[in-house]
């Protein structure tokens, strides 16, 4: 039954497997999945209807006027789809609450919307968990929907489904507006493989996620906000506080009405591609941190102030060791002085290389971040970390980074990362000689491919002399520095010979 109460007329006796109407339904303990429901408010109106829910029929709360859906007391239901605020002006709330209670659509394929044409709430609490193929919060122009999934256990899982030539997920705020709150432990997953997740999908309309908490994770696969995979579209926000924890398997993509906010306490990690589009937002607190775990970096976006959040943002790149990202250059290259560390000039807070894996990295200048600008551009950070298994293939770009001191260059030779390529990287490399990492140092392995071997030697002659300081004056090392070069050869030599 898909009616209103007041659409239902006359007398009789209706048996149905599922209803969307303004009723209060409560599946629990005492009322189980068979009810009888008795409609005799309306002149001429006197109808039984004897409801047995299962996967055979729809359910939901709020066709055309006000009703509520509950479900707890560890009481499974069934149907084939959900509707919460079903027509304009319709209201419809569900609270699935406790551990054991549970809302499936057709066997976690059926559709689910909150907020069709009216306004919907959906409430998972204390472990109660939901599951649908496809989900929609705020679906239509003027629709308005809100879901809470609190504490721990408490899950929406959206399976996605195939639509065309792509794989439906989650959109919150579709053409309407949408809130999805995960806190204090929630989960929500939407990660079926190639689906596609919206945040502020179309023209006019608003999406919202905020993450907060310890705990409360969102896993999903591509992640679109503020638009649609091929164009922009409303306005979304991402919000991740608290210790909250954002896992996105696929692609991240950011439009120009699209914001991404995170403190210092939580965590976004991205496996495909992290793409800034023109205008896009990012606010982080000092030390919040974005894991690219095989992720490349495109940065499309020539408004550096909307993207001021980089100068407080950790960027983690660890994508196993034959894996090597993309990373987008932005900032105009000044060269080696203070005036190229700005958040004007797309500064990055902290790029770190190899975190549980090895990381590799190569500069790329693809996209005109900087109009007014004909040399190429350069990235500017204000610390540089490599880990074990670290490289930064420049591909012709310049990388400068502070460390805590002045302005350097990066050079590939530069073991201890002081900008100059002298006979302390030479060192570094000889006391570790043919030894692996770990335990070897990771900063004497140049190539990152965790050896310290004649590719690591070959690297820092071809850098030798470069960067500021005595040993910028020209190529050719100090005499006392010539026989620690030599000695390397002849390890060479008789490494060869062994």
């Amino acid at each position: 039954i898909l009616a209103g109460v007041s659409r239902l007329t006359g007398e009789g006796t209706i048996n149905t497997h599922g209803i969307v109407s303004d009723i209060d339904l409560v599946f629990d303990s005492t009322h189980g999945l068979s009810q009888v429901i008795t409609l005799d408010g309306q002149p001429g109106q006197n109808i039984t209807i004897n409801l047995s829910q299962d996967d055979t029929g729809a359910l939901g709360a709020g066709y055309a006027g006000e009703g509520t859906l509950a479900i707890r007391d560890g009481v499974s239901l069934e149907s084939t789809d959900g509707y919460l605020g079903y027509k304009s002006g319709a209201t419809g709330q569900v609270t699935v609450d406790g551990s054991g209670s549970t809302w499936t659509m057709n066997h976690g394929t059926g559709s689910l919307c909150i907020a069709d044409y009216g306004q919907g709430m959906m409430s998972i609490t204390n472990g109660g968990q939901v599951s649908c193929g496809r989900a929609d919060i705020g679906r239509e122009s003027g629709s308005s929907g809100q879901v809470t999934v609190d504490g721990n256990g408490s899950t929406w899982i959206v399976n996605g489904v195939d639509w065309w030539w792509k794989v439906l997920g989650l959109k919150v705020g579709c053409y309407g507006q949408g809130t999805l709150d995960i806190t204090n432990g929630g989960v929500v997953i939407s990660n079926a493989e190639d689906s596609v997740n919206y945040l502020g999908y179309g023209a006019g309309s608003s999406g919202v996620i905020t993450v907060d908490g310890s705990g409360s994770r969102l896993v999903i696969s591509n992640l679109y906000i503020g638009g649609t995979h091929y164009c922009s579209g409303g306005t979304g926000e991402l919000t991740v506080s608290n210790g909250g924890n954002v896992e996105v398997n696929e692609r991240l993509t950011i439009w120009g009405s699209g914001r991404v906010n995170i403190d210092a306490t939580s965590r976004i990690s991205v496996c495909d591609a992290l793409v800034l589009k023109q205008d896009s937002s990012l606010t982080a607190e000092e030390g919040a941190t974005i894991h690219m775990t095989g992720a490349a970096f495109r940065n499309e976006s020539d408004n550096s102030s909307n993207l001021a959040g980089l100068a407080c943002l950790t960027m983690i790149f660890e994508g196993q060791s034959g894996i090597v990202d993309t990373f987008e250059v932005a900032g105009e290259d000044k060269g080696v002085v203070m005036e190229g560390f700005s958040t004007d000039n797309f500064l990055l807070g902290t790029l770190q290389l190899g975190g549980s894996t090895a990381g590799k990295i190569q500069l790329v200048d693809d996209f005109d971040n900087q109009p007014g600008f004909s040399g190429s551009e350069a990235l500017y950070v204000n610390n540089l970390i490599m880990n074990a298994g670290a490289s930064i293939y420049l591909n012709g770009l310049n990388l400068y980074y502070l460390n805590g001191a002045g302005p350097k260059q990066y050079f590939r030779g530069d073991s201890n990362l002081d900008g100059i390529v002298d006979d302390g990287d030479l060192n570094i490399i000889l006391s570790d000689w043919g030894s692996s990492v770990p335990p070897g140092n990771p900063r004497a392995d140049l190539t990152g491919d965790l050896l310290i071997d004649d590719g690591d030697l070959n690297l820092l002659l071809i850098d030798w002399g470069k960067g500021i300081g005595p040993a910028s004056s020209g190529a050719v090392p100090e005499p006392g520095t010539m026989v620690l070069l030599l000695g390397g050869l002849g390890i060479l030599l008789r490494k060869g010979r062994e």
